[in-house]
């Protein structure tokens, strides 16, 4: 597949600092790619360097087409009409080099695609979160761009405007590709078609989704829940002490007739498959209820690689 961004053995060090290590990314042609991260990670630095605002110190960045590029504070002129807006992004970014009439058409295109029609002759300040994010995606395709990069484009929106956000998105591809830098895990989940996980300045996880699943799976990071009569803080160190758990939450359930507590369990190694742990559980002090593997979500992964060293992950 050919691929519309290759970042390769970048190194880009800030203030006295590494910020990026060796930092390779590809984001295939056409498709939604979610880039995520704790704070800090390094993903603004990425961002900045795709939309040359940065040099790299070191390694290769190779960008196949325009690129359109939209932060998490959207650069947005208030006291302008949208379809002002418009006509003079497009102009500043091709300068000039088409007719009024040809810019024109351009810029209904856009307004069209982006579902803008029923404000485009308002007052940016005047629209909601929600019709600012449009005309920002707006304002990022609109001189033809063929690589979309958006930095938390869903950040305040409310449930209405997040699924015609998600629309829009989904609409654009496979012309365009979109590199998305969230935190809306859900959303993330919903819409891209793979990810790339940064920690540390390094690129700890990256592929399909079900991809990345499986190399979570490789960490010794794999989800079992069980639901049992009885359990306590004892028994959650019996678990530990055995070396069978990395980590154990439970909870009390309410409307379970048989189960009194939920257990949501991470094994310290795959080797059993959880055949130990099963056992464990099944001891009538405890009465195993229910016991099975769970599909490893975003959320879970995240909160994972931000309590892990990037060279744990590696």
């Amino acid at each position: 597949m050919e691929n519309a961004i290759s970042l390769v053995n970048v190194n880009k060090d800030y203030a006295g600092r590494r910020i990026l290590h060796q930092f390779s990314m590809h984001v295939r042609k056409g498709a939604i790619h979610g880039f995520l991260g704790p704070n800090g990670a390094g993903k603004t630095t990425t961002l900045k360097i795709l939309n040359q605002l940065l040099q790299l110190d070191s390694g290769d960045c190779h960008l196949s087409g325009v690129v359109g590029f939209l932060p998490e504070e959207a650069p947005l002129y208030k006291d302008m009409l949208v379809r002002d807006y418009l006509m003079f992004c497009y102009e500043i970014k091709t300068l000039n080099q088409l007719t009024k009439m040809e810019i024109l058409e351009k810029v209904e295109d856009v307004i069209n695609r982006c579902g803008l029609n029923h404000f485009e002759k308002r007052l940016i300040r005047h629209l909601s979160k929600g019709q600012k994010q449009k005309v920002g995606i707006a304002q990022a395709i609109v001189a033809d761009a063929d690589i979309i990069i958006l930095d938390e484009p869903m950040v305040g929106l409310d449930p209405i405007a997040l699924i015609e956000l998600r629309q829009l998105l989904k609409s654009l591809v496979p012309e365009k590709t979109i590199l998305l830098s969230s935190h809306q895990l859900h959303e993330v989940e919903l819409l891209c078609d793979e990810v790339t996980f940064i920690k540390d300045g390094r690129a700890i996880a990256s592929g399909t989704l079900a991809q990345v699943q499986a190399q979570f799976s490789q960490w010794n990071r794999r989800k079992w829940i069980a639901r049992v009569g009885d359990f306590s803080e004892q028994f959650k160190q019996e678990l530990i002490d055995n070396k069978m758990i990395s980590s154990l939450e439970y909870k009390t359930i309410i409307n379970d007739p048989w189960a009194k507590f939920e257990l949501e369990i991470f094994l310290a190694n795959t080797e059993n498959n959880g055949f130990n742990l099963s056992r464990f559980l099944a001891q009538e002090k405890i009465g195993l209820i229910s016991f099975k593997e769970e599909e490893v979500d975003l959320e879970t992964m995240f909160n994972y690689l931000n309590q892990t060293k990037a060279e744990e992950c590696n």
